[in-house]
């Protein structure tokens, strides 16, 4: 079943919105990691303030990642939407089904080929 102009304009308006508050999300966890901070260097502090920077930055660098994932999808839906390929499975070409873009706008697989 093809998507109707409302609903696709509707999933577009998702996308973007969804795609500004990740770009946001970004900005602001980039300034709370700790190795950005211009007054930290090494060799300043005692090794158990050392280690808990270290483990506050993994932890940011996953969640960064996390967050880059996810714009990158948002941001492949939405090309699939100016090509004209949206809402189709990149797997199997099946449709996909418009429940799961309503939950999931930014999904590029039909639920049966979802990883």
């Amino acid at each position: 079943m093809k998507l109707s102009q409302e609903s696709l304009a509707e999933l577009k308006n998702k996308l973007q919105t969804k795609k500004l508050a990740l770009s946001e999300e970004l900005k602001l966890l980039n300034g709370e990691d700790t190795y950005h901070d211009l007054s930290r260097a090494d060799g300043n502090s005692e090794d158990a303030d050392e280690a808990y920077e270290d483990l506050a930055h993994e932890e940011t660098q996953i969640k960064l990642h996390d967050l880059q994932k996810s714009l990158f999808q948002v941001d492949k839906a939405l090309n699939l939407m100016e090509t004209g390929s949206y809402g189709l499975c990149e797997i199997c070409s099946g449709v996909i089904d418009q429940a799961r873009l309503e939950v999931y706008p930014e999904a590029t697989t039909c639920f049966e080929h979802a990883i």
